[in-house]
């Protein structure tokens, strides 16, 4: 498990909601259940296929979207600041240019030569480069001269994956586990070329070349619409070509793991037996690329898994393969089969309650293993309201010692080990034991699972929730 990285210019609203919401929203934010029924409708009527298995989806816009206003002269000035950065740092630049050849090679972008002569009919969005793990962002939300984005005009879909709170038990639950990601997801699903021009981007390699067009032809991440519209193409793969395996039965489990057992482009699943295992993620795995999803960054707790989908035995080549890796933001070792943490390091210099609070919502918890920990956190955060300090205010003395004495215990997380397999086994008597309580500060409920086996018993924490209780005036 981890500290979650942030960007420092998030809000303090989407700080605040993150650290101290309990609940995970089912239906995406601010969409109706009109807009939901809308948005699956014009999937349904839009989609289509190409010879060689791929979708190409519509972007579903809101009925009464507002117009937009210019965007053009947006993205130009947001081009130019881009390539003064990349004038300056020549190795960013190198891998800035690699990144869009590819992205063009791929056939993912197109350049254009005619240009709509009315600037509403058209939007160009913005890009820059994320370091942490190099990328390139498309950032759909930029405003036009009217103030309307691209996001602003499109259907955000319905929520049509699991929750964490269900999957990450899942995965706990079986002795075999594996997981992998989807190649590039949200660019195996195409956008109708009749869309194309709201996925506009002005792009040259160097400054002595002309500022050309391009189409992103593909659906881009940072839309709105883009992870509904890349996972519902997905799962109507698996809907379109499991009946393509060799039985009933196997065609209707590898459907259900589709279904199921992702979150968006993550795969994550759990079985009893290696065979199971095996069977399931083949399936999977051909049914998907049916569609022209490809399964990589395979990862298993069984050598023999991992023999089998990477058609190799020899165990130097496996090795990479039993690495530690994150499972939906968990850290998780494939060798001991062990869930752990990981602690980022912080900056104790000038400390303001937006600093704490961006701090204190890095903590990643989404199953509650660190719940003594957070409430801790969120504890603290009220008595930064209490002490009424603005935001940017640097911290009383004695509030920054209580800080940094909380925040450098953080550290020995990093020792703690939670086995992922919860011990459930065919054959064995198994109950499940919730525990709540309350005190004048805080609440919480935990749930626990016990297996007995011949008498041997054992438990595991399976989930936990934690609020702090309300100030009174």
């Amino acid at each position: 498990m981890a500290l979650r990285v942030e960007a420092p210019d998030e809000r303090v609203d989407d700080l605040l909601h993150r650290l101290f919401e309990s609940k995970e929203i089912d239906m995406a934010k601010g969409d109706t259940l009109a807009a939901v029924d809308l948005c699956e409708c014009i999937f349904m009527s839009t989609h289509k296929r190409f010879d060689d298995g791929s979708y190409c989806v519509q972007i579903p816009f809101t009925p009464d979207a507002p117009p937009l206003g210019n965007s053009h002269q947006m993205a130009l000035r947001q081009f130019h600041q881009l390539e003064r950065k990349l004038a300056s740092n020549s190795e960013l630049r190198q891998r800035y240019v690699a990144f869009m050849r590819k992205y063009e090679q791929l056939g993912h972008m197109h350049p254009i030569q005619h240009h709509s002569g009315d600037s509403s009919q058209a939007y160009y969005i913005p890009h820059h480069a994320v370091m942490a793990k190099f990328r390139v962002v498309f950032n759909a939300s930029a405003k036009t001269s009217n103030g309307i984005s691209s996001n602003d005009t499109q259907l955000a879909g319905p929520s049509i994956q699991d929750l964490l709170l269900n999957l990450l038990p899942r995965f706990r639950q079986h002795r075999i586990a594996f997981t992998a990601d989807v190649e590039k997801m949200f660019r195996q699903v195409k956008v109708d070329e009749r869309h194309r021009q709201w996925q506009q981007i002005l792009w040259r390699e160097s400054s002595d070349q002309p500022i050309r067009t391009y189409q992103l032809a593909t659906v881009t991440y940072g839309t709105t619409s883009g992870t509904y519209l890349a996972v519902r193409a997905m799962q109507q793969c698996g809907r379109d070509n499991s009946y393509k395996l060799s039985d009933e039965v196997r065609a209707k489990t590898a459907l259900h793991s589709i279904l199921n057992d992702f979150y968006v482009d993550d795969y994550l699943k759990s079985t009893p037996s290696i065979g199971m295992a095996i069977q399931l993620a083949a399936d999977v795995s051909s049914v998907l690329a049916d569609g022209q999803f490809h399964l990589r960054k395979w990862k298993s707790n069984s050598a023999e898994v991992l023999a089998h989908l990477l058609g190799d035995a020899d165990p130097c080549q496996l090795y990479p393969h039993l690495a530690e890796t994150t499972v939906l933001g968990l850290h998780w070792d494939p060798l001991t089969d062990e869930l752990f943490y990981q602690v980022s390091s912080y900056d104790a210099q000038h400390l303001t309650k937006r600093q704490v609070l961006s701090d204190a919502a890095k903590l990643y918890d989404p199953i509650g293993m660190l719940a003594p920990v957070i409430i801790t956190a969120k504890l603290f955060i009220q008595k930064l309201w209490q002490a009424k300090l603005e935001w940017d205010d640097p911290l009383p003395l004695e509030l920054l010692q209580e800080w940094l004495i909380y925040r450098r215990q953080l550290s020995q997380l990093e020792a703690v080990r939670i086995p992922r397999w919860i011990g459930m086994q065919p054959g064995y008597q198994i109950q499940l034991h919730g525990f709540c309580d309350a005190s004048v500060k805080a609440m919480a409920a935990a749930l626990y699972l016990a297996t007995n086996h011949n008498g041997n018993i054992t438990s595991h924490i399976i989930v936990s929730k934690t609020k702090v209780a309300p100030l009174h005036s």
